[in-house]
Order: C-alpha cells, then sequence, then structure tokens
C-alpha cells in the first residue's frame, strides 16, 4: 500500500511524473467556489471534464495556487469531430496554460482509431504539451491491443471503481502494465451512502460512508476523483489520513462486489 499522509502524496508515473494520490473531479455543474473549496481543503489534482473548464480557470484565479503546483487531467472527447492536436490545443486555450499534466484516451473512441489517437497523444508528449498520458475505461483486451503499437506504454487508466463494481481483471491488467489506477464513481453517485454495513462501519470509525469508501481506493493503491460542490462535502472527502480500514473491514467493503445500488445523489 502507498504510503498515505496527506492529499500531496503521490504516485510516480513510470515517466517519473508525480501524481497527486487524490483527484477533485468536476462537472459541467462545478462552480467556481467549489474549485476554490477544494483547493482550500489541499486539493492540487483537478480532474475537468467537458463544461468545466470556465469554473475552473475562475476558480484558480480567485484561490491563486500557482499553475506549478496544480496536476489537471483531462480526456479527449470520445466522439467529437476534431483530431486530437486540434483537441488538446482548444483545452489548453480554455485554460489559460501552455501544458496539461495528463490527458486520457477513452475506450468509447472508434476502435479504428484508438492507434492514430494514441501516437497524436505521444506527438503531444514529446511536444511538452502533456507531461503524461493515460486511458479511461480500457479493458484487458484493449490494453494488450494498444500494447501491440504504442511506442510509449499507458501511464494511468482511469476506472469505475467502488466496492459494488471493482472490476478485478482492468484492475489486474493495468498494474501488470504499470499503470496507476484511478478510480471515478468511488461513491456510485452516492448510492452506496445508504448501504447498511457501510453505514454501520462508518459509525464505529466515526467517519462518513463517504470517507469510508474512498479510503478504501486508497488503500487498494487506487487514485481516488471524488466529486462534490458543498464545501463541507469537500473538506470531508479530504480528510482521509488520519484512520485506517482494517484488514477486516476492507474485506467486509469487498464482498460488497456485485451488489446493487441506484443512484441517490450527487456526492
Amino acid at each position: 500500500m502507498t504510503h498515505l499522509t496527506a492529499l500531496t502524496d503521490t504516485f510516480t508515473l513510470t515517466n517519473g511524473v508525480a501524481m497527486p494520490i487524490v483527484g477533485f473531479g468536476t462537472t459541467a455543474a462545478t462552480t467556481p467556489a467549489s474549485v476554490v473549496a477544494a483547493l482550500d481543503a489541499g486539493y492540487r489534482q483537478l480532474e475537468l471534464t467537458a463544461g468545466s473548464e470556465g469554473a475552473v480557470v475562475a476558480g484558480l484565479q480567485t484561490a491563486g495556487v500557482a499553475r506549478a503546483d496544480l496536476f489537471i487531467t483531462t480526456q479527449l472527447k470520445a466522439d467529437g469531430p476534431s483530431p486530437v492536436p486540434a483537441n488538446i490545443a482548444a483545452t489548453l486555450e480554455a485554460l489559460h496554460t501552455d501544458y496539461l499534466d495528463l490527458v486520457l484516451l477513452p475506450a468509447a473512441a472508434a476502435t479504428s482509431t484508438l492507434g492514430a489517437a494514441w501516437q497524436a497523444l505521444e506527438t503531444a508528449l514529446a511536444a511538452g504539451q502533456v507531461r503524461a498520458i493515460g486511458l479511461a475505461d480500457f479493458q484487458p483486451d484493449q490494453i494488450a491491443a494498444l500494447a501491440q503499437t504504442a511506442l510509449v506504454p499507458p501511464m494511468v487508466n482511469q476506472l469505475r471503481l467502488n466496492p459494488t463494481d471493482q472490476q478485478p481483471a482492468a484492475v489486474e491488467a493495468s498494474k501488470t502494465a504499470h499503470m496507476v489506477v484511478a478510480a471515478y464513481s468511488t461513491l456510485a453517485a452516492g448510492a452506496l451512502l445508504t448501504l447498511k454495513p457501510l453505514r454501520k462501519m462508518a459509525a464505529r470509525y466515526q467517519r462518513t460512508p463517504a470517507q469510508l469508501v474512498l479510503r478504501w481506493a486508497l488503500q487498494h493503491d487506487y487514485l481516488p476523483l471524488p466529486r462534490a460542490q458543498d464545501p463541507a462535502h469537500i473538506q470531508e472527502n479530504a480528510q482521509l489520513f488520519d484512520f485506517e480500514l482494517s484488514f477486516h473491514d476492507m474485506q467486509v467493503l469487498d464482498a460488497l462486489q456485485g451488489r446493487s445500488v441506484t443512484p441517490k445523489r450527487s456526492r
């Protein structure tokens, strides 16, 4: 397990780039105030989605955090007409920056274009527009196929991961390929927060259910990407380093694999 002390602890990617072990996820609904709250809570990795760029820029201007102290992750559009260079250029312009820390290639992109898109990311990496390149939602067969042509191996695979949806094959393939595994939807859009075993465990630890799930991800050496709008929830989600889940409780959470849950709310 990675040594865990703070949000700014890092994974070291295969090219030597340091990546904070927790990221703050954004959406089109993210506000500048929530970005400021995340930065105030100590987050230094921001995971962008389409439509969140304006709020991120406004939040950064208010917070006054230096670009060099941030790790900005974004994902290529899966179905847009823009080629990869134009896609990256548009993101750089929207963020008023001259580089991105990590760009991910989504598995949802057309299979016939994955190889060409990856080559374009390799070019952006060599040009210094991007510091690291990775994947999103790639499964073992796709990882193996890309490895046949990639000159630079992917450094990250971002997967939907939580105790009810653990994707063991994709996780194993990613770790075997020396990729950091980033976990999105760690709270299953809030659905996990109402599960009785989790709530009982949270009461015993005197923590929130969200904190337990995020800690579960960290103890599996995943990089969680929690999303929240409420400053109190943002702060809670950052408080993960003064407790540890026991081996038994990790097993209890792992045993939730395959459990059917219904999203309740965003967290």
